[in-house]
């Protein structure tokens, strides 16, 4: 038979071994808090981490007003992140020519990109032009290319 004390009884009065395992149990309720404290810190930045890199749909539009209505017979554009080419479009236009501009969707995480568009007349003369815009989710980067007639 074990007899404790009453719950009245004064701080000399309890056995220094109860007091121990006391403080042995909040010892263990703050290192568990403490690792439950990391663990929600670690998931709650990996889902961060992974949001910011998820691929999302980014606008560009190439203005190509620079040319006559008729004159493009080909476009074509290699959309670039990384060196890695993300989008490779080839649009080939009857009499009537290119459009003013043209209106393209990336599928990629938000960034640098390197763009190279070429143009190509009625008479199979070409001219390339390279740029590097900034795309972000929910804005526009719009290209503006010089067509330039090539004599030969």
């Amino acid at each position: 038979m074990t007899i404790r004390p009453a719950p009245h009884a004064s701080a000399s009065e309890i056995d220094p071994q109860q007091l121990a395992n006391g403080g042995a149990s909040n010892e263990r309720r703050l290192k568990l808090a403490a690792r439950v404290v990391f663990l929600v810190l670690l998931g709650g930045s990996l889902a961060l981490w992974t949001h910011l890199r998820m691929p999302r749909d980014l606008r560009i539009d190439v203005d190509l007003s620079s040319a006559l209505p008729g004159q493009l017979a080909e476009v074509e554009v290699v959309i670039a992140q990384d060196g890695q080419a993300v989008v490779r479009k080839e649009m080939r236009y009857g009499p009537s020519g290119a459009p003013g501009a043209l209106h393209l969707e990336v599928r990629a995480r938000p960034g640098d990109f390197d763009v190279e568009i070429t143009l190509v007349d009625r008479a199979h003369r070409a001219q390339r032009t390279r740029r590097r815009v900034r795309l972000r989710e929910g804005e526009t980067a719009v290209v503006r290319v010089e067509w330039q007639e090539i004599s030969r």
